[in-house]
């Protein structure tokens, strides 16, 4: 049986597609709603593969709706996007965009700071981590901020893998390993503790290339430093 959401939740962008889609939006009368629902059908093509397809429908929101709610995880998902395609010095600059809408709409939150540490970690870009430090602290000096932005298993990962990284870097081997022990403890959970939803934010296959990274800090931090 077809879903009411089956139109803008599409896993192929042929000019069918496209032509179905736009002539259902355009029935939707506010604009925060259709951004919205421009950036869920990005989001399902990005998934599929379709990269350049839900790169335009980004781009289209930037362009369109440039002061929409969610203007932060349009930018986050445009920086995956362009790290698909081979672009991570692009998709940082997009991640400084989302990061910078965060600071103006502090409500809407997303996983850009992490998304931010882990390019420049797996693309071996250390000279990003400084400014990631920075971005983590301000993060974490908010009120209530460590509960709110770290309450997934996976972003937990993610903030103690980078963390582990940029130790080892440093030469700060101990550090470095208590980071790792930590991150690693994470990829073991299999229950978020939600109720109805016991899979939300587990460390999943994107996260396959930082947990190498990590294992190989946790068991010889000396041996894997950055470059």
């Amino acid at each position: 049986m077809a879903s009411s959401t089956d139109w803008y939740t599409k896993t192929t962008w042929s000019e069918l597609d496209a032509e179905e889609f736009w002539k259902k939006l355009s029935r939707t009368r506010h604009p925060d709603s259709r951004s919205q629902i421009i950036r869920i059908q990005a989001e399902h093509l990005e998934q599929a593969g379709e990269i350049n397809a839900a790169f335009e429908l980004l781009e289209r929101i930037v362009s369109e709706y440039p002061t929409t709610f969610d203007l932060a995880e349009v930018h986050h998902q445009r920086a995956t996007c362009l790290l698909k395609l081979g672009k991570p010095g692009q998709a940082i600059e997009e991640l400084r965009h989302a990061i910078n809408c965060e600071v103006k709409l502090p409500n809407y939150l997303t996983g850009a700071w992490l998304t931010f540490g882990v390019i420049a970690v797996e693309y071996s870009m250390p000279e990003y981590f400084d400014e990631f430090l920075s971005i983590a602290e301000k993060k974490l000096s908010q009120a209530n901020a460590e509960h709110l932005i770290l309450s997934f298993a996976s972003s937990r990962f993610r903030y103690y893998g980078v963390m582990a990284a940029i130790c080892c870097r440093n030469e700060e081997f101990e550090k470095a390993r208590e980071y790792a022990k930590l991150s690693l403890a994470e990829v073991e959970a299999e229950d978020a503790g939600y109720r109805y939803h016991p899979n939300v934010g587990l460390v999943g296959e994107k996260d396959i290339n930082l947990i190498q990274i990590v294992k190989k800090i946790a068991k010889e931090p000396e041996s894997p430093r950055l470059a």
